[in-house]
């Protein structure tokens, strides 16, 4: 909420703290989806990272994400990119904080490395912001906030932030087949199934909290190998319903829903849309 030129307000503390701030002469490129505003904010561009190109696959990439959830539950968002020399994401309810290489536009695999990044972190806007944890909200600022569902929140996200990618047209079939058939292989290639399953709905709870806490490098590749194995598992779960053709259409008509047809419906319902 404004409060006069150059001048804010949050509606309230987890508003405030939830809105990055960024200070200085940002690229900025804008695009509109739904009548709603989008803005990919630049921060050490420097001529060389391509924000042009960069803003029109993202709104690819948004127009699909609305597609599958049927709406946009915001006025505005800012997709903020830090060109530092790093890499990695956070989410935020209207905006996503990203960093990156000032190179990332120049080859064909670090760019969809990018844009799949971006992806995931924008995918968060629904499955995390809103459609979220229990415990991941309203937040405990003075206490650890656990929660044995992150292997959803992440690891669909994953699934999905690279599936969107491909069918906004900005991965070719084989690239993204090859990408999933990657991840199946070191799935197969690393444990059971079920002793994943066993890691991710027993043990994996508060692994990011204890991975902070202690520093510990072992924690770590821990906190990185369940990430990753809840990705797989939802590939294999959206790959068993597709070909069980198992969710049945709780709608007049009969039919069957698709993997993402219900986890849309699941999103409308939770957004009152």
């Amino acid at each position: 909420m404004g409060g006069g030129d150059h001048r804010y307000r949050a509606p309230d503390y987890d508003t405030l703290v939830d809105s990055p701030i960024v200070v200085g002469n940002p690229a900025v490129y804008d695009f509109d989806v739904d009548g709603k505003k989008h803005s990919l904010v630049d921060v050490g561009e420097g001529g060389v990272f391509d924000g042009a190109r960069a803003a029109k696959d993202l709104e690819a990439v948004v127009k699909e994400d609305r597609r599958l959830w049927g709406s946009l539950p915001y006025d505005r968002y800012v997709f903020f990119n830090m060109i530092t020399e790093s890499g990695g994401g956070l989410e935020h309810k209207n905006s996503t904080v990203l960093m990156t290489n000032r190179w990332a536009t120049r080859t064909r695999r670090a760019y969809l490395a990018w844009l799949q990044l971006a992806s995931h972190e924008y995918f968060h806007a629904w499955n995390i912001k809103r459609l979220r944890p229990a415990e991941l909200g309203p937040f405990d600022y003075e206490n650890e906030n656990i929660t044995r569902s992150l292997w959803i929140a992440e690891g669909f996200t994953d699934y999905y932030a690279d599936l969107q990618v491909a069918r906004a047209g900005l991965q070719t079939r084989d690239e993204y087949l090859e990408d999933l058939s990657n991840t199946i292989e070191l799935l197969q290639t690393t444990r059971e199934l079920e002793q994943q399953l066993d890691q991710l709905l027993h043990q994996g709870h508060g692994h990011r909290v204890r991975a902070r806490r202690e520093d510990s490098q072992g924690d770590r590749r821990r906190e990185i190998a369940r990430r990753r194995d809840a990705r797989r598992v939802s590939e294999i779960l959206g790959a068993e319903v597709l070909h069980t053709r198992a969710v049945p259409r709780r709608r007049r008509g009969g039919g069957w829903h698709q993997p993402q047809s219900v986890l849309g419906v699941r999103g409308r319902r939770r957004l009152g849309t």
